[in-house]
């Protein structure tokens, strides 16, 4: 059992995230508590702001650079199909003709045959619709 440093509860340890910075191993608010404080900060948009400064701080830039290298590392084939989709001339979406589209890729060891989807058509592509 571990108060909550919030709402002065005792609760069972699996009610509390897990966090390596504190000496037990888990946070010092229970969930309940947390996720409480962050639905207020999300709708006062308190978090995109928290959010926003976060990657404009030297820490996360390290680490949105750390994710970025990950990424490009263990996906070498998309990173390139990406880079030679870039060049090609945009076409407009193949279903409904929109000019704002993404450049798709069903195949990323083909990097230049690529069907041109807008956001929408794009979207519905990987969601199965």
């Amino acid at each position: 059992m571990k108060v909550c440093s919030k709402c002065n509860s005792y609760q069972p340890w699996d009610n509390f995230y897990k966090n390596s910075r504190y000496s037990d191993g888990y946070q010092g608010v229970c969930r309940g508590c947390q996720n409480k404080r962050m639905r207020e900060l999300e709708t006062s948009g308190a978090r995109t702001e928290i959010i926003k400064r976060y990657r404009q701080s030297k820490k996360g830039k390290a680490v949105i650079c750390k994710l970025a290298a990950n990424y490009r590392s263990q996906n070498p084939k998309k990173i390139k199909a990406h880079s030679a989709a870039q060049k090609l001339t945009r076409q407009p979406c193949e279903i409904c003709g929109d000019l704002k589209v993404h450049a798709h890729h069903d195949d990323y060891s083909k990097p230049l045959e690529v069907r041109f989807l807008c956001i929408k058509h794009h979207s519905q592509h990987h969601n199965g619709g």
